[in-house]
């Protein structure tokens, strides 16, 4: 939606919103949240099995994994079943670190002007982009690890 006018950028929220509000209601939605779930458990089982212990239990593994998919999907249709903007962007390498929307998971690294070395999680803004004012709101700040 980068360029759009706001009210073009609002009837398309508008739209969105509708659209999945409209598709939670159908009377599948539950095998239609499961299926893209199991479908991708199943890949990723398949791709870490050759690196899991041999005492690990890959039907646990897999089952761990829809469980963390169906949750992915049910909360990405209650984010886009309301008319908002989402923003999510991981720090980049060599960033400098800021307090303000970082967080610092390695505890040993202080100093002066620590720079990002992995970043965890992404920075997650929430933007209200209906009605006369825009406004955004940090929902997450990032999870990152430094360097000096």
């Amino acid at each position: 939606m980068i360029g759009a006018s706001t009210r073009n950028r609002q009837q398309l929220l508008l739209q969105i919103a509708a659209t999945v509000k409209e598709i939670m209601k159908a009377e599948d939605w539950i095998s239609l949240k499961e299926s893209p779930a199991k479908t991708a458990s199943n890949e990723l089982l398949n791709f870490v099995k050759p690196i899991l212990n041999i005492a690990a239990d890959g039907d646990l593994i897999c089952r761990d994994a829809k469980v963390v998919l169906e949750d992915a999907i049910e909360m990405s249709t209650k984010m886009y079943s309301k008319p908002y903007d989402w923003m999510f962007e991981f720090p980049k390498f060599g960033e400098l670190f800021a307090s303000k929307n970082m967080i610092n998971r390695d505890g040993y690294i202080k100093g002066n002007k620590p720079r990002v070395k992995l970043g965890i999680t992404p920075v997650i803004v929430f933007r209200n982009a209906t009605g006369p004012a825009i406004v955004a709101i940090m929902v997450q700040r990032s999870s990152v690890l430094l360097t000096i």
